[in-house]
Order: C-alpha cells, then sequence, then structure tokens
C-alpha cells in the first residue's frame, strides 16, 4: 500500500514538472519578437539597359567618331585659316605705312607661322593634308589687299583681320570646350589665349584709325 502511494506521489510530481516546462517555452515563444515577413513583390535591381524608378539618366556623350569628325573639320579651318593670316600679313609687311600696322603684320606672321607649326602633328593623327593654295574667297581678298595700297590698304587689312580674329577666337574657344582629344584640348588652350592677345590688339589699333570691329 505505502509502495503505491509512493509511486503515484512520483507520477503527480513528474507531471507537474512537465507541465510546467510547457507553459514555461509557450511564454518564451508568445513573448519573442516577430521576424518580418518578406512581399511576395520584392524590388529587384535594374537589369542591364534598365532604369531605376525615380533615378536621374545621365546624359549620353557624343560619339567617337563625332568627335573626331568635328576635330577634323575645326583642324582643317583652322590650318587655313592660320595660313591665310599668315599670307595676309605678308602682305602688309611690305605695304603697311604705319608703324603700329607693320607691327601688328609682324607679330602675326610670327605667331601664326608657330600655330601653325604646332597644330602640324594634330593634323598627322587625324589624317589631314594641309592645303597647298588658299581657297577661292581668301585667294580673292588676297588679290585685292595686293591692288590696293596706302590708307585705303591699311583700312582693309584692318578690318580683315579685325573680323578674322572675333571669329577665330570664337572658334577656338568653343572646339577648346567640346574636344575629347586631351591633348589637342591642352594646344587649342594656349593657342586661344594667343588669339585673344592678337583680338585685343587688333582691335586697339582700328580704334586708332577710326575703323569699326565686329559687336561683340
Amino acid at each position: 500500500m505505502n509502495m503505491h502511494r509512493k509511486i503515484l506521489t512520483g507520477c503527480v510530481l513528474i507531471a507537474g514538472i512537465v507541465a510546467t516546462a510547457a507553459t514555461a517555452q509557450s511564454n518564451i515563444q508568445n513573448n519573442m519578437p516577430q521576424q518580418p515577413t518578406w512581399s511576395t513583390t520584392q524590388q529587384q535591381a535594374p537589369g542591364p539597359g534598365q532604369q531605376a524608378a525615380g533615378s536621374i539618366t545621365e546624359p549620353s556623350a557624343p560619339g567617337t567618331v563625332a568627335n573626331q569628325a568635328r576635330d577634323k573639320m575645326f583642324l582643317r579651318k583652322a590650318i587655313e585659316g592660320g595660313m591665310t593670316e599668315v599670307q595676309f600679313s605678308q602682305v602688309a609687311q611690305q605695304k603697311a605705312t604705319s608703324a603700329d600696322v607693320k607691327k601688328f603684320a609682324d607679330r602675326m606672321v610670327r605667331d601664326h607661322t608657330l600655330l601653325l607649326q604646332k597644330l602640324e602633328p594634330f593634323a598627322e593623327q587625324y589624317g589631314i593634308t594641309p592645303p597647298k593654295t588658299l581657297n577661292k574667297e581668301h585667294m580673292a581678298e588676297l588679290d585685292k589687299l595686293n591692288s590696293l595700297s596706302g590708307d585705303d590698304f591699311e583700312k582693309e587689312y584692318i578690318t580683315v583681320m579685325s573680323m578674322a580674329h572675333h571669329k577665330d577666337l570664337k572658334d577656338f574657344e568653343l572646339e577648346q570646350r567640346a574636344t575629347d582629344n586631351n591633348d589637342l584640348k591642352a594646344n587649342l588652350d594656349e593657342a586661344t589665349k594667343v588669339i585673344a592677345r592678337h583680338t585685343g590688339h587688333i582691335d586697339l589699333i582700328a580704334k586708332a584709325h577710326s575703323i569699326p570691329t565686329p559687336s561683340v
């Protein structure tokens, strides 16, 4: 009888321990923080060629072919223009009677000859063959200069050089900003400064000779 009572008491104790453990486990699970529930429509990173929502599209750079075509066009015009200004100024070295005009002509021959020499490697790089003669428009102007003398010559020469340098300055500044050829960009940075000085110089001469200059 005592044996049965001891067994029964032991079973009751074991049952109580199991029940207590189950209650504790339940309380732990109920008190644990809930894990985030992922949406079934998660956002994915944009694939190649796709744009993320709300992002800004960067402007595409001009193609290499377009850049080269622009550089080549500029170089052809710059070389032909440089040759023209040298030849016009060689005439002025002989025909100019005013000291300031003659001095400017000397400077043009010297500076533009040097600028042309510095452009030669780029002409070769882009496969450009420098022209051997002036184009028809510039040749006609050269013939006109050769036919004039005295004040008429100086007025024509100053007018032409002022117009040419204002145009050159804009063209060189534009190409210097636009080209992606770093060597050419560096060359044009220096050349643009030279042309800017020429432009200021010829405008001062024009003012001294009462000759109008292009509006800036």
